[in-house]
């Protein structure tokens, strides 16, 4: 399981670890620069050609057995006996990994520091971004975006489910498998505790203009409230647990999904349009669009779907191979993103064409934000860890410019190893 980097006079430089099984291709980068090795173990590494390592590509489901790298274009082609081949963006959209959760991590959030003159040891200066997660330890960690933990905030009992800064960046709301909801000011401090949930509270949302936010769990009702904590309203309705409340970009209306996956729509006087049978089974995540027109809910059976204002289905995307836990609109309002337990992110254009799948997390991935700026990614997952990625090198080179790019590559592959691609699809027409 290992590879071995030697000088040309054939000494050992480096002995790199990082596999759990045998090592069956290793191939350097063009301008020799990135260095990736394919393993029995179903990864593929990255390291910098001093032996560091980058990132962990996972995604097949069986041994790797080959790898190259494009002769001039960033793009990484993948073979395995699960018979399938992929083509990775090598090119490093992962910026950070967090590292310092011990259990499973449920949600994350992202925000531009709203206050503080300059950057200290415990406070980011203005603009910098800040990250929150939590999940099964029942702590919240605060972050700066370089990888440096802030502060931990301790008070709930139970799992974290979600964790959402408000829009200006001033309160941070958690919701508890403890049945509360607990405000906290960026500096840390407890603010508030909100009860009235019979049970688990398995989301919370702000509204856009972050004077109100919207919760909902096991006990079947959305409730809303002030930014000071009072209870505004309790909506019921749905007939089974809520996993999902979401706002509208106007503020106006907000969606809750239940487990039998029924989507119900709603604005402060009650529902607003029938309940949506999404036939998705549990729904999972729900977002809408920045413009407000397109919300998307995703399910247990691994499907996305977009339904316009008036609940009439649009498009079902079929990407993911296990359940979706998150859904992402960018707030530049030029893409959509969402996270699966099969361990994927899938991103897209906002007509829902796909742009690129990151793999990362050795585990499901369980919440998504985008930056202010639309430019990077958070995503948190069961393996531990929280990856910040950026989405510069990927957001303008949709996966149609990739294939014209691969698939000439490809099909030379398939002509000097025909058994090897027996029973693979990929750029099957050439």
């Amino acid at each position: 399981g290992t590879v071995r980097l030697w000088s040309r006079e054939g000494k050992l430089i480096k002995i790199l670890k990082g596999h759990h099984d045998r090592v069956w291709a290793i191939s350097f980068s063009a301008d020799g620069q990135l260095l990736a090795s394919a393993s029995q173990d179903h990864t593929i590494q990255l390291w910098q050609r001093d032996g560091t390592a980058l990132s962990m590509l996972s995604g097949h489901e069986s041994g790797v057995f080959d790898v190259a790298f494009h002769p001039k274009e960033p793009i990484l082609a993948s073979a395995s006996y699960d018979l399938s081949v992929r083509l990775w963006q090598p090119i490093s959209s992962l910026v950070q990994v967090f590292r310092e959760h011990q259990k499973p991590i449920w949600s994350v959030d992202i925000r531009a520091q709203a206050t503080s003159t300059q950057a200290t040891a415990t406070s980011p200066a203005i603009g910098e971004l800040v990250l929150a997660s939590a999940g099964e330890d029942a702590n919240v960690k605060i972050w700066r975006s370089r990888g440096t933990m802030l502060t931990e905030l301790a008070g709930h009992t139970a799992r974290i489910w979600e964790v959402r800064f408000s829009p200006d960046g001033q309160i941070l709301a958690t919701a508890s498998d403890d049945g509360t909801v607990k405000l906290w000011s960026q500096n840390g401090k407890l603010i508030r505790t909100l009860t009235g949930h019979q049970a688990s509270v398995y989301s919370v949302a702000f509204s856009p203009d972050g004077q109100h936010l919207a919760t909902a769990g096991q006990d079947r009702t959305v409730r809303l409230w002030d930014r000071q904590g009072k209870l505004l309203n309790v909506y019921a309705g749905h007939s089974s647990p809520l996993h999902k409340v979401s706002f509208s970009p106007d503020g106006k209306t907000f969606a809750s999904g239940d487990a039998d996956g029924t989507i119900m729509v709603w604005n402060q006087s009650g529902i607003l349009v029938p309940p949506i049978a999404s036939k998705q089974g549990e729904i999972e995540a729900l977002a809408f669009s920045s413009n407000g027109q397109i919300l998307a809910s995703a399910g247990s059976d691994g499907t996305l779907k977009l339904w316009d204002r008036d609940g009439v289905l649009q498009k079902t995307l079929t990407g993911h191979t296990k359940p979706i836990q998150a859904i992402a609109f960018s707030p530049d309002g030029k893409l959509f993103a969402s996270a699966s337990l099969d361990r994927s992110i899938d991103l897209y254009g906002i007509d829902g064409s796909p742009i690129v799948t990151l793999w990362g997390h050795r585990d499901g991935v369980s919440d998504i934000r985008f930056s202010p700026d639309s430019q990077r990614l958070a995503s948190s997952s069961l393996d531990g860890t929280v990856i910040l990625w950026d989405l510069k090198p990927v957001r303008d080179r949709p996966i149609q410019n990739l294939m014209a790019l691969a698939c000439p590559w490809v099909k030379d592959f398939r002509k000097t190893n025909p058994k090897m691609m027996l029973g693979l699809t990929l750029c099957k027409a050439l």
